[in-house]
């Protein structure tokens, strides 16, 4: 009897295993969201697709960039998005070192057909042009941007760089596309420079050639707790400005009447943008006199072109 009943669930099992199983899909949960498809009958779409296929960069004109239904182990159906992190910041802090999340605002272009000659300058002026390693997650075009942390130009986001101007971009004149040719270079390398890998090379070629005016407490105003410019001046006889410090400008977030110093962050994308937008001669020619700030210039423009970028 006890044989019979093992062979009827061998039995049992046999049959079981031999019927017919649904033939597995592929979910398509894990695609990258961050490619483009090409559309040959629109300009845009098909040279935002080139420049996708020649460099790997995505450029988007949208911040939504998937948008489909999608279903939950119930079988209840959902709708799911994709979007571009435009003020989210994995540390905790925004590029500009002050606390994240803090509102950039930003619009998306209301047209697209007023892109293409923004689009050019990206790839012509930047993409073309950044040396093999830079990774550049995605960009987004957007007409306008009021950033705390960044400005107006560009911003730096979580997977994507927001580049501005896109509806104005054929009313800038040069000096204003120099501008946001350099914003843009230093959205995409900032965070190289101001990482962990960095951070002995940055603090002794850089950071400290400024704190060594100041070391009652660090010279850098942070996230928590900034210094007045003032008490800077006073450790220093006959100082009364930032350049003399090394600093090419003050925290740009809300200051009372008080001028503050800079964060190492702000610091440090100053500088880039300096770099990027001027010439050696043309920078000395407004701050040679500045031992300090000359220094600091020199030796950012040296560690990037220590990364591959050339410089007239």
């Amino acid at each position: 009897m006890k044989l019979y009943i093992i062979l009827s669930l061998v039995l049992a099992v046999l049959f079981t295993s031999c019927k017919k199983e649904t033939t597995l899909e592929p979910s398509l949960l894990d695609k990258n969201f961050l490619s483009v498809q090409d559309n040959p009958s629109d300009p845009v779409d098909h040279e935002i697709y080139n420049i996708y296929i020649k460099y790997g960069v995505p450029i988007f004109y949208n911040d939504t960039v998937i948008r489909e239904q999608r279903f939950d182990a119930s079988g209840k159906s959902f709708m799911y998005y994709e979007t571009l992190a435009v003020n989210y910041a994995l540390t905790g802090t925004t590029s500009a070192g002050t606390v994240a999340p803090l509102p950039d605002y930003y619009k998306i272009p209301a047209a697209k057909t007023s892109l293409m000659p923004l689009i050019l300058f990206i790839r012509d002026e930047v993409i073309s042009k950044l040396p093999k390693g830079i990774y550049v997650p995605s960009i987004l075009l957007l007409d306008s941007l009021n950033s705390l942390s960044s400005g107006t130009f560009a911003v730096r986001g979580l997977n994507t760089i927001g580049i501005s101007k896109g509806n104005k971009f054929s009313t800038l004149n040069a000096t204003s596309k120099n501008i946001l040719r350099a914003a843009v270079l230093r959205s995409m390398v900032s965070t190289f420079i101001n990482s962990d890998a960095n951070a002995t090379w940055l603090s002794t070629n850089f950071l400290n050639i400024s704190r060594a005016f100041y070391t009652t407490a660090d010279v850098y105003s942070s996230t928590k707790s900034q210094l007045e410019l003032s008490k800077v001046y006073f450790a220093n006889s006959g100082f009364n400005k930032p350049e003399q410090i090394g600093f090419l400008g003050k925290y740009s977030g809300e200051d009372y009447g008080f001028p503050r110093t800079p964060t190492i962050a702000q610091d440090i994308n100053m500088y880039l943008e300096a770099v990027f937008a001027n010439t050696t001669a043309q920078f000395t020619a407004t701050y040679g006199s500045y031992v300090p700030v000359m220094l600091k210039y020199n030796r950012i423009k040296t560690k990037l072109v220590e990364m591959g970028f050339t410089f007239n």
